[in-house]
């Protein structure tokens, strides 16, 4: 899959040179995007080619919004409309596969 995000590809390169030095392991990172347009920030964490059950919470015009993309009921994507701080705890869970602490996060939303 292709994420054209320069900190995801520094996060690349960091896991090649570990590996190169034989101190590392393969890259494990969820992928992940933001962007900014005017006001309003727009991020998605993990990765979803196909999904069967999509939930949206908040009030996207209010610009303050989650969009939840799951696959058999597993969370494989949340994109996030002016909830900086939530998209992080995201994908601190979904990098530790900590689908507990996910659910809960996503159910606060």
């Amino acid at each position: 899959m292709r994420i054209e995000h320069w900190l995801l590809a520094e996060r690349q390169g960091q896991a090649v040179a570990r590996a190169m030095l034989g101190i590392g392991h393969g890259f494990r990172d969820v992928p992940f995007f933001w962007s900014q347009h005017y006001d309003v920030t727009i991020s998605c964490v993990g990765y979803a080619s196909t999904w069967n059950k999509f939930e949206m919470r908040g009030d996207l015009a209010g610009q303050d919004a989650c969009a939840i993309y799951r696959q058999n009921d597993r969370v494989m994507a949340v994109a996030t409309f002016g909830r900086d701080r939530v998209s992080l705890a995201i994908e601190s869970a979904l990098e530790r596969l900590d689908m507990g602490t996910l659910e809960v996060i996503l159910q606060a939303q």
